[in-house]
């Protein structure tokens, strides 16, 4: 199986909350599913990972040791704004939905 495809049942809750929201689209992006907002991705699911576009608050979590830089290529040249969130422990869904609603917001807040 592709490592970009490894699935996850908590994304895919998720995504069927989120696509409720007319403006968003399940969708694909660089060959991984990803949520969409009016057409720009703002999540996805990489390696069964959490992937979210959320700017300046991504780089921050990443400093802080709470997400990792999302290098799709796999070349050390991370994506800005970009981060990769492992599932946490507990209230997987909960923590995923806050950040993906996040996510959504400041890609609508960029178009």
């Amino acid at each position: 199986m592709d490592n970009k495809k490894i699935p996850n049942p908590n994304y895919d809750a998720i995504i069927k909350e989120l696509v409720m929201d007319p403006a968003v689209a399940d969708s694909q992006m660089f060959g991984m599913r990803s949520a969409k907002v009016n057409g720009k991705a703002f999540a996805g699911l990489y390696e069964g990972k959490l992937v979210l576009k959320l700017g300046q608050k991504a780089k921050d979590m990443i400093t802080a040791g709470k997400a990792t830089a999302f290098d799709p290529s796999g070349t050390g040249r991370a994506m800005g704004g970009w981060c990769v969130i492992d599932q946490p422990k507990t209230g997987v869904v909960k923590a995923w939905q806050t950040l993906a609603h996040e996510a959504k917001e400041f890609v609508k807040s960029t178009q």
